[in-house]
């Protein structure tokens, strides 16, 4: 789950050394490909971000560099219209001692989510966040910007990056520590190339204790392997990704699940009950996180929680999570890997969840939804002429059935009734869901669907069904899977190089 475009007006920007709008006006971006190299060091800033009413201040705590080289191609370092020109929430940006951005990245981190939830208006709270990056060659410039309610980027953070002499900012160097000790051995569970020519994927045991890591992770993360190259893209892409595992030993097996009162010590924090919602499930320590993540090479992260209880959740540039130990394993996964590979929108609108409504309706930036604004969708190229804009489809009855659906699951769980009552639920739901969709005029057709993004009036999505419209068994939309073979194109080398647009 992620929200999509929904934040308050910055009232208080923290860390920035005289940076103005005239910084930004620029300039044609480049890659300084002919010094670059597959071997450059990777390294991380690590940040604490504290935002509340009428605050946000984003601070580096520290700069490590990782010991391994950085994942990917020279010519990913510009992520470009990759899915979309200037995606994500926050945006990352280097540039050379000339303005010129080398490397590029979008990314929606917690701390953003929080802002747009009603208790953000009353306290504050404090977030860990992390921004990898390949080792710069020369003297560069971080710029960390963040899109504003009209969709525009203000810059938050400007820092100045000097390989030799470390990092500067107000506060006096902070030099880059190095990796200091053996990590842990990464299980390669599928590696089909060197890191600089594959999307790399690595998953993340949470919640395994030392036995378990050694009887079941590996099992674990293999039944997940199986469940994404199940699914297309990621099945006809299957040569141009590599998935390896990793797992921390827990000293007691599972992880925090407030609802249940079960609290847990767990490696990386994994917990239930994001934002009071029971069944949003990540990693809350980011920083033990990354630093469990550096044995591995890795673009891609996935933190397989041992669990039983259904919950995941999954951000863009961050990281998606899933409790493996439920029959909805498989689902959570890819739905999760929709918002952490390619920033894809939820398509869903019935289910509660914890972000107020928007004051003002935008075009989204996210490749599968839109508003609608001008009457055209981004992807009307892929529309044919015979389907309407917007496209009819039984959403009345779809909303009666879904809410019916939802007041049972909310009495069993009141109940506190076993998690196979509520699996069974799905299931039923699953099938009268699929029964109608399935059957609608539009079935199977692109167009633009009323209902998405948690709203079931504001915005659309360009199929009646999708993986992140439902639980029912069916694919990503093509609008979806054309976004995720875009950041796969980007990360495995076989997209050119191209300009960042900025």
């Amino acid at each position: 789950m992620t929200p999509t475009g929904r934040w308050f007006t910055l009232c208080t920007l923290v860390a920035i050394a005289g940076i103005g709008a005239a910084a930004f006006a620029e300039e044609s971006p480049s890659v300084p490909f002919a010094t670059a190299a597959a071997d450059t060091a990777a390294w991380r800033l690590d940040l604490l971000v504290t935002v509340g009413p009428d605050t946000e201040i984003v601070a580096a705590k520290e700069l490590i560099e990782e010991p391994l080289p950085w994942p990917g191609p020279p010519s990913a370092w510009l992520d470009g219209a990759v899915p979309v020109p200037e995606s994500g929430v926050v945006r990352l940006e280097l540039r050379d001692a000339e303005g010129r951005p080398w490397f590029t990245r979008g990314s929606s981190p917690l701390w953003t989510e929080w802002t747009t939830t009603e208790a953000a208006r009353h306290r504050h709270r404090v977030f860990e966040d992390s921004l990898r990056f390949p080792r710069p060659s020369a003297p560069s410039t971080l710029i960390l910007r963040r899109r504003a309610a009209d969709g525009q980027f203000d810059p938050i953070l400007r820092l100045e990056l000097d390989p030799d002499a470390g990092i500067v900012d107000p506060a006096g160097a902070l030099p880059p520590r190095r990796f200091d000790g053996p990590g842990l051995e990464p299980i390669e569970l599928e590696v089909n190339g060197p890191p600089h020519a594959q999307l790399d994927l690595l998953f993340v045991g949470d919640g395994y204790t030392a036995e378990e890591c050694t009887e079941r992770f590996e099992s674990d993360a293999r039944r997940m392997l199986r469940a994404l190259f199940a699914k297309e893209p990621f099945g006809s892409r299957r040569s141009d990704l590599s998935v390896r595992g990793l797992c921390p030993p827990a000293r007691r097996s599972g992880i925090t699940r407030p609802s249940d009162g079960r609290w847990r010590v767990s490696p990386v924090g994994s917990r239930y009950g994001v934002f009071g919602f029971g069944r949003y499930l990540l990693a809350l320590e980011e920083h033990a996180l990354r630093r469990v993540a550096a044995s591995a090479p890795y673009e891609i992260l996935v933190v397989l929680a041992n669990a039983d209880s259904y919950g995941g959740g999954g951000l863009y540039g961050g990281h998606a999570a899933v409790a493996v130990g439920t029959p909805w394993a498989d689902y959570v996964l890819l739905h999760e890997l929709g918002h952490h590979i390619a920033g894809l929108a939820d398509e869903y609108y019935v289910a509660p969840v914890a972000y107020a409504q928007p004051d003002q309706v935008i075009e989204p930036w996210e490749p599968n939804v839109t508003a609608l604004l001008d009457g055209s969708p981004p992807w009307s190229e892929k529309i044919l002429t015979s389907t309407p804009v917007p496209t009819p489809w039984p959403q009345e009855a779809f909303d009666r059935l879904a809410r019916s659906f939802q007041e049972r699951r909310a009495e069993l769980r009141a109940a506190d009734r076993p998690e196979e009552e509520l699996s069974t639920l799905f299931t039923e739901q699953r099938q009268r869901e699929s029964e109608l969709l399935s059957t609608a005029e539009h079935a199977g057709a692109v167009g633009a669907f009323r209902g998405a993004n948690y709203d079931a009036r504001a915005f659309y999505r360009s199929e009646i069904d999708c993986i992140m419209f439902s639980r029912n068994d069916v694919p990503f939309s093509s609008v979806c899977a054309d976004a995720l073979e875009s950041v796969i194109d980007l990360h495995a080398g076989t997209r050119p190089a191209a300009s960042d647009g900025l």
